[in-house]
């Protein structure tokens, strides 16, 4: 499944003829409310998210949130928003990416474990947590 707004990128790149045999296997709906999107996390058993720049990475918290591993890349942002839990991959290598992907499709022990190991990371994003950080923050200022 292919989630997201069909980008000049992803027409050129998935419209080539070596695609043609499993163009029909992917599913490319456009998932435009949260609730909606929060049901497809809900339903995959893991993320694959190898981008090469990002700002924070939302879809990657949303699915650990979701209780989803995740694979995503090991640069810009993403470690840190990924944590502990995910598998990090060069997003320029397709045979590490094909690797971290089979491993997660044939181990449900490692897709748990993945999910076991992001409960406590993930915590950091919670509102309450946020609200005691800026808080701390505020107070230290007035002293």
């Amino acid at each position: 499944v292919y989630i997201g707004r069909p980008t000049d990128f992803w027409e050129r790149n998935f419209s080539d003829k070596k695609y043609d045999r499993i163009r029909s296997e992917v599913f490319t709906p456009e998932v435009p409310h949260t609730l909606e999107l929060s049901h497809v996390y809900q339903g995959a058993d893991f993320l694959v998210y190898p981008s090469i720049f990002e700002g924070f990475g939302i879809p990657v918290l949303e699915a650990l949130v979701s209780g989803i591993p995740v694979i995503t890349s090991d640069r810009s942002s993403l470690p840190e928003v990924a944590g502990p839990g995910s598998i990090l991959i060069d997003p320029e290598d397709t045979s590490m990416l094909a690797e971290a992907t089979q491993k997660l499709w044939d181990s449900k022990e490692l897709r748990s474990e993945c999910v076991k190991n992001s409960l406590t990371f993930i915590d950091q994003f919670r509102d309450q947590h946020l609200v005691e950080q800026w808080n701390k923050t505020y107070l230290s200022l007035q002293s």
